[in-house]
């Protein structure tokens, strides 16, 4: 991955359902996990940033996405070590 940062890009339906959401995956250099559950809101491009320790950037990440996130069921918090 390239220093600094990298993108994903995932291809799902084009009228989703008012239950849709999407799950996102990533782990750390040093292994830790990290999951969040995001609704997404239909036609708007979502950036969600990280910091140096593999967790949410809630002073980069917009105030309006990090509303849409939620923590994965039994998973680390991905906003906390």
């Amino acid at each position: 991955m390239p220093i600094g940062g990298g993108a994903s890009v995932e291809w799902g339906h084009i009228f989703p359902d008012k239950d849709f959401f999407m799950r996102f995956d990533w782990w750390t250099d040093k292994g830790a996990q990290r999951c969040f559950y995001v609704t997404p809101e239909w036609g708007r491009m979502i950036d969600i940033y990280l910091d140096a320790k593999g967790r949410i950037d809630t002073a980069v990440t917009a105030p309006d996405v990090i509303n849409r996130l939620k923590q994965c069921a039994g998973e680390p918090d991905p906003f906390r070590p």
